[in-house]
């Protein structure tokens, strides 16, 4: 043991303690630099699929004049909350304030597809 110390007194030794230390410490550096380097990814928004007929059986079943209202209310609010884009596919395409609402939309910018039946196209 007394024969490594005075290895590392003398100049090769020094030389090369110094050079491995020079070598531990770079890559360190380097290391840390990767690390630092990383940024944290921002978590992508979710994309939400929205079905009307869906609804939980423990609840009780209102009169379909207040089930339609209830849906026609949830679809218009899902539009309002909209940010990006909104892909709406409905068969008949009649309801004044699911139009209003998609609109709305439209104006904000959002990017709006709608996916409807042909002879839906030139109704108001």
């Amino acid at each position: 043991m007394q024969s490594l110390v005075n290895y590392f007194y003398n100049k090769p030794g020094k030389l090369l303690l110094a050079g491995g230390l020079l070598f531990l410490s770079s890559e360190v550096a380097y290391e840390l630099y990767l690390w630092l380097r990383k940024a944290p990814k921002p978590k992508p928004k979710s994309c939400e699929v929205f079905f009307v007929n869906r609804r939980k059986l423990l609840q009780p079943v209102p009169s379909p004049q207040a089930f339609l209202f209830e849906h026609i209310n949830r679809i218009v609010s899902h539009i309002d909350r909209a940010e990006k884009s909104i892909c709406l596919a409905m068969y008949i395409f009649t309801v004044r304030e699911i139009s209003e609402a998609v609109i709305r939309a439209k104006k904000r910018s959002v990017v709006v597809r709608v996916v409807t039946c042909e002879s839906m196209v030139g109704n108001e």
